[in-house]
């Protein structure tokens, strides 16, 4: 199934800076939102350090998608 959101680079780039402040502050999670997108309006990011490396989840209205990041590339892991 394909993403309900599409990760686009702007939005990889600030994951990525995101998952590097949380290293150096040792956090494990962080969570952000985008407001008023187009057709979805707001759109949640939950970004979580666990066991296997970083997740990434994208919620909006349409669904929800989880992604495994790969260095500084989500890998999407399904949707639902």
């Amino acid at each position: 199934m394909a993403p309900f959101y599409e990760v686009g680079q702007k939005t990889r780039d600030r994951v990525w800076e995101l998952i590097k402040k949380c290293i150096e502050l040792r956090l494990r999670n962080i969570s952000f939102v985008y407001y008023d997108v187009p057709v979805l309006g707001e759109v949640s990011f939950y970004l979580t350090e666990g066991g296997r490396g970083w997740e990434l989840i994208v919620e909006s209205k349409l669904g929800t998608d989880v992604y495994n990041m790969v260095g500084s590339m989500p890998d999407h892991q399904y949707s639902k």
